[in-house]
């Protein structure tokens, strides 16, 4: 609707121009010969004509849609795109920083506790408080903090903002707020086009243009006529952002509560940025357009992008606006609330669940992984050496191809720093492994394209190396390649589109696979599979078992990826009722459900294998 709007001021604009000239035209001279060719109407005709008016209305419409796209185009580099045109700067993990370090901490902790990929974190040189997520998907999100949120706010308050944060890339509004950068930047394209035309620069014009003086005014004149037309778009464009962004924050504000339980955390955080008003405007030439991506508003404007402090306050602390006393300073704006705190926390039952029980124990899982092999996974060289330290086979001969291999791709110092890794590898059991990979990730995204090709082509030769596939290696191969590709891609991740009836066999293939590893007989293999089937809505009877291969999981799971979300949600659940339907997760069972969950984008906490009482298997 905006981009009509637009295109009809465009055109009512310059045929009334035109009216108006030639009406002068002929009043001074009084001289039709310049309309010789038109039609009977003369000039009259010829500006109403609906084949003009078309072409005018079309030609700005793909004008609108050209920006929108070469927007969305620029933006193809996911959060690393956004973070860098913020002028973010990544954290060095190696940093001795103790704000610095705990920041890190407390953004891994909550990625394992989601079983979401570990973001980077970059931070940006401002005294402001103010943070944001980015990103089309999980595997290439970043989060960005300012460096006054890192002075000026505690551990909680952190750990609150980060939550926030966390929500918006695990109920996907970092994939809206993408798409609502581009169509914004379309909208206004016309306002932006006669800026240009409206402002000549002597820089920009050449002599011949120069020597026109009439042409500069038209130009101008022609300027200011689409900056007040493109206004009506950066008008609608405001509004949208306005309306989409307010009741996101309301959810990433009730999810950062249900993952913290720590109301004080985030309303904390609020509260600080309240008493700072003005003065925690965020100064940046981009920072208008990304306003959305923000945890609090970047700058003062007439739609705003946020809710009132107060009211997120009021919600997070259950209590009414009046009384929370002076928190913002004066002239803060005021808006109705439209989301119940209660409706978005039961949203947040569906997908992204991180419950304070899941936080202590990703921090007990970090508590027991050996110091020197977190620092060192922390560095590109040493997160490249503990992945393939999990594929370094025991047989000395294949073992000794696979370090030549990775001596001559990738160079002695990643073979070093493997042969020292290796003894902590090795004593871990899965569910470390697993989280091993996950904090390994962030520091393979600081590879260049060459290298991290060169890595890809060394993992899949050392998987193939002994003729074979076990379980876990397949589980390596299948995370962090297809994490690794994400980040290099520059193609955009579409959600999927096909209904549970266009992927049901893939989603038994998936259940089946799941029963198999955790059953030591056929029957048992049969009831595990038929709970799994149940949530699907299937055929109880499993698939034959002779086609049942970690090769036909693959293409199972590709096609799974090409699935709706709730479509892809139900399978993951089918899954996981399969896994605990005997009231047992075992190793390998939770290996195969992490494998779906990762192919399919949806974050896996990490679940101890072992047996289950009557809470756990319920929130599993």
């Amino acid at each position: 609707m905006a981009a009509l709007l637009v295109s009809f001021g465009v055109w009512f604009s310059v045929v009334g121009l035109a009216w108006l000239v030639l009406e002068g035209v002929d009043a001074v001279i009084g001289d039709m010969s310049y309309a010789q060719g038109l039609d009977s109407d003369g000039w009259q005709g010829f500006l109403f004509d609906w084949r003009l008016a078309l072409v005018m209305i079309v030609g700005t419409m793909l004008v609108i849609i050209i920006s929108s796209i070469r927007m969305m185009i620029s933006l193809r580099g996911g959060g690393l795109a956004i973070a860098l045109l913020m002028k973010g700067i990544p954290i060095n993990p190696a940093t001795t920083g103790h704000e610095r370090r705990q920041l890190l901490n407390i953004v891994e902790e909550m990625a394992i506790a989601s079983g979401m990929p570990v973001p980077p974190v970059f931070v940006i040189d401002s005294r402001s408080i103010n943070a944001f997520a980015a990103g089309w998907s999980p595997e290439n999100a970043v989060i960005s903090v300012t460096q006054g949120l890192i002075d000026r706010l505690n551990r909680d308050e952190m750990q609150g903002v980060i939550a926030h944060e966390f929500s918006h890339i695990v109920h996907g509004d970092t994939r809206i707020n993408g798409r609502l950068v581009g169509v914004i930047h379309g909208i206004m394209a016309v306002g932006t086009l006669g800026k240009f035309l409206s402002s000549p620069e002597d820089d920009r014009l050449d002599s011949k243009y120069l020597a026109h003086p009439g042409a500069i005014i038209i130009a101008m004149i022609i300027g200011v006529i689409m900056q007040l037309v493109g206004a009506v778009g950066t008008l609608v464009g405001r509004m949208i952002q306005s309306a989409v962004s307010r009741q996101r924050e309301f959810l990433a504000d009730a999810a950062a509560v249900d993952y913290t339980r720590n109301p004080e955390g985030i309303a904390g955080a609020l509260r600080e940025i309240a008493s700072r008003g003005g003065r925690n405007r965020f100064r940046n030439p981009n920072s208008s357009e990304f306003a959305h991506f923000f945890f609090s508003r970047p700058t003062s404007s007439i739609f705003a992008t946020h809710p009132p402090l107060e009211s997120r306050i009021s919600r997070i602390e259950q209590v009414p606006v009046a009384e929370l006393g002076r928190v913002a300073a004066p002239g803060s704006d005021a808006t109705s609330d439209a989301v119940q705190l209660g409706a978005a926390f039961a949203a947040l039952q569906d997908l992204g669940d991180m419950k304070p029980a899941a936080l202590e124990h990703a921090r007990s899982l970090m508590d027991r992984l050996p110091v020197r092999l977190l620092d060192s996974i922390h560095d590109p060289v040493g997160a490249q050496a503990a992945i393939l330290g999990f594929l370094v086979d025991d047989d000395p001969v294949v073992q000794f191809r696979q370090r030549s291999n990775i001596t001559s791709q990738l160079g002695g110092p990643i073979v070093a720093e493997l042969k020292a890794l290796h003894p902590f590898l090795i004593a871990m059991d899965r569910v470390q492994q697993l989280v091993i990979l996950d904090l390994a990730v962030p520091a393979l995204s600081r590879l260049d394209r060459f290298h991290t090709d060169r890595l890809i082509m060394v993992i899949e030769s050392c998987i193939k190396a002994d003729d074979r596939m076990d379980l876990f290696e397949w589980l390596v191969g299948r995370i962090i390649l297809r994490r690794l590709k994400a980040r290099v891609s520059l193609v955009v991740p579409r959600p999927g589109k096909r209904p549970l009836a266009a992927v049901l066999e893939e989603a038994r293939a998936a259940v089946c696979m799941v029963a198999r590893r955790g059953s030591r007989t056929e029957e048992e293999a049969s009831a595990a599979y038929a709970a799994g089937a149940t949530v699907l809505g299937a055929n109880t009877t499993p698939p034959d078992q002779s086609a049942m291969t970690l090769a036909a999981l693959d293409r199972a799971l590709d096609a799974l990826v090409e699935a709706r979300s709730d479509v892809q949600v139900r399978v993951l659940r089918a899954c996981l009722q399969t896994a605990s339907h005997d009231g047992m997760i075992r190793t390998g069972e939770y290996q195969m459900v992490r494998a779906v969950a990762d192919s399919l984008g949806l974050p896996m906490p990490p679940i101890l294998p072992g047996r289950l009482d009557g809470t756990s298997n319920g929130s599993s």
